[in-house]
């Protein structure tokens, strides 16, 4: 007992400053990029548990890129911009105190093509007292930028989880065939293009299994599951809910007008084949999502826009932009368009 008690006695008599705390488990900063098609904009998004003093990010940006002038957020705004060779650095040695920056970056890809990647080598922090704070995040961290353009196809979709639908089969408008069999085949050419390489989660579907349609007056919205993946979709708004509810100028660059068939664009223009031999390819973004529609008056203009799909090479000269009306030809008269028939550019949006 003494001893228990002289024991007691040396603990209460140890000086507060020898005391040592120790936080287990204390969260750092997150880092996030994002990639913007349609604006081509990089955002940098940095999250912190404190307030931040100063900070520091290093970008390496290949030397074909151009770098516009960013817009500065959070404890990064105010930033100066340092360029050592193709290494990019924004600092801020007197930061606002906030827990949030972000650095949204304009990048200028040469001809509105090709498929580059920038990197996220570093990110510095420091808090309100001068200690560094930890980034959970790991880097360098890399990611893809490249124009919602058709010149980047199969590219667009590299890495990414693939929504990859077809019509649910119903009876095909104007010529009243089914388009299942005719737009599948195209599905399969499409996504056997060389170079078409999607990511974990790509999934093939029927338009109902991941549209809800409702109407009228109609109305269409994505099934739970199924509202973060990218899309390929062939087929027409005859066949497909999903081209039904992407059939707006409010999303996609080009529109069946379904009182005349005519396709029309957001430029204003408009066209009618009088073979019915007509159709379009189309690239736009919804929200986060990339979105590529292959869409033919008939099954077999479908089929033959996902045959040059599946040949981004032989047809480079015809996909551009972020889309393309064509016009396609049975040159020798079996139903099915193959690779060496006709094919005639209406317009280019």
């Amino acid at each position: 007992m003494k001893e228990l008690a002289l024991l007691l006695l040396v603990l209460t008599l140890l000086p507060l400053p020898q005391l040592v705390f120790v936080a287990l488990g204390s969260s750092g900063a997150t880092v996030t990029m994002t990639w913007n098609y349609s604006a081509l904009t990089l955002l940098i998004t940095i999250s912190s548990p404190v307030g931040v003093k100063t900070a520091q990010t290093v970008l390496a940006v290949l030397s074909q890129l151009g770098i516009g002038t960013p817009t500065l957020g959070g404890f990064m705004t105010g930033a100066t911009h340092l360029v050592y060779g193709t290494e990019h650095r924004w600092v801020n040695l007197a930061a606002n105190g906030q827990q949030t920056g972000t650095v949204e970056i304009p990048i200028m890809i040469p001809l509105g093509a090709g498929i580059y990647s920038v990197t996220l080598i570093r990110v510095g922090l420091k808090d309100m007292s001068e200690n560094t704070i930890t980034i959970d995040t790991p880097l360098p961290m890399t990611i893809q930028v490249l124009a919602m353009d058709l010149t980047n196809w199969p590219g667009l979709f590299s890495g990414r989880a693939v929504l990859q639908v077809i019509g649910s089969g119903t009876r095909h408008g104007p010529f009243n065939d089914y388009a299942k069999v005719a737009d599948t085949l195209a599905l399969v050419d499409v996504v056997g293009a060389p170079g078409y390489a999607p990511g974990t989660g790509t999934l093939t579907r029927l338009d109902t299994e991941v549209i809800t349609e409702t109407g009228p007056p109609w109305s269409w919205s994505w099934k739970t599951e199924y509202t973060t993946q990218d899309v390929i979709a062939v087929g027409g708004p005859v066949v497909s809910s999903l081209h039904r509810m992407s059939n707006t100028l409010s999303k996609a660059l080009c529109m069946w007008d379904e009182s005349t068939w005519e396709i029309v664009c957001k430029d204003g223009s408009r066209y009618k084949d009088p073979l019915r031999c007509h159709g379009y390819i189309a690239v736009f973004t919804d929200g986060n999502r990339i979105v590529l529609i292959v869409s033919g008056y008939s099954a077999f203009v479908t089929r033959g826009l996902g045959l040059i799909l599946r040949n981004p090479s032989a047809y480079s000269s015809l996909l551009q932009g972020q889309a393309v009306i064509m016009r396609l030809i049975d040159n020798n008269g079996n139903g099915i368009f193959e690779l060496g028939e006709t094919v005639e550019v209406i317009h280019i949006v």
